[in-house]
């Protein structure tokens, strides 16, 4: 082979491996910023229009929805999301939450002031498209809460390993206590501190939250402050699960500017 075509293979085969290098310390393959503001808002005006009209069609709506995941990375078009939330007129808040719905809302948690309170002010004349929009967003939360805090002892505050029978003369050795709060390891969740469960539960017993009628006959159990599995904090807002025996309540809570606890809205309550 001829000097200079070696010499010119040479020179592709270096530039090939630069640019390799290169690609490799990029990471991500997607530009930094993207997607941008703008692409996602043309994606929630593409489904609000599907919304407005009747939403009758689902395959339109759920392939709309996939259009956000086709965007970039989940954490990004989360993240553009809550930012526009923040900013959206009501049906643009609808078409927003139907999407978080499907991508998750970890990073998303900005907005999670303004759907709690869109959610607590459209429970009370449920059924309607916001209250039911938002329930389901605002349950990701929660459940992204547990997820990344998990209950010690299982995901109801029971034990969550397999038990195994004692041995004729051993006695069952009680769990350590929890520490006063334990948090994620982003900072993202915590279970707050006793102060705040302790705060959280007197709520709870002032407004009657625990009970499972309106005489007070029937109620659920109220959980120590000492323990945790009961209670996850994101920012200014509180998940309170109160449990009995095959039923459960799931509460939301808001911290005021001054620090103080209060009740937000009930998301449910559920029988298994």
């Amino acid at each position: 082979m001829p000097a200079n075509r070696l010499s010119v293979l040479r020179i592709a085969l270096l530039l090939a491996a630069a640019l390799g290098v290169a690609g490799a310390g990029q990471g991500a393959p997607l530009p930094a910023g993207k997607p941008t503001k703008a692409e996602v808002r043309a994606k929630v005006l593409e489904l609000r229009k599907i919304l407005d009209a009747g939403g009758a069609n689902y395959l339109a709506v759920e392939k709309a929805c996939l259009g956000f995941k086709a965007l970039g990375l989940p954490e990004r078009v989360q993240a553009r999301l809550a930012e526009l939330y923040l900013e959206a007129k009501a049906d643009e808040k609808i078409a927003i939450l139907y999407v978080l719905e499907r991508v998750g809302v970890e990073n998303a948690t900005r907005a999670l002031p303004a759907i709690a309170s869109d959610f607590a002010t459209a429970r009370p004349k449920h059924p309607n498209t916001m209250s039911f929009a938002s329930y389901y967003v605002v349950e990701r939360f929660m459940r992204l809460a547990w997820k990344k805090v998990p209950n010690a002892r299982g995901p109801e505050g029971r034990d969550g390993v397999k038990e195994t029978a004692l041995r004729k003369g051993e006695v069952e050795e009680p769990p350590p206590p929890p520490p006063p709060a334990r948090s994620s390891a982003d900072g993202l969740v915590s279970t707050g501190t006793v102060a705040d469960r302790k705060a959280l539960l007197q709520v709870v017993l002032a407004k009657g939250l625990h009970r499972r009628d309106k005489a007070g006959k029937r109620t659920y159990a109220l959980p120590k402050v000492e323990e945790d599995g009961w209670a996850r904090v994101i920012g200014d807002h509180a998940f309170v699960r109160l449990r009995t025996t095959h039923r459960g309540v799931d509460l939301l809570f808001r911290r005021s500017a001054k620090g103080e606890w209060g009740y937000l809205a009930t998301l449910g309550q559920w029988v298994n």
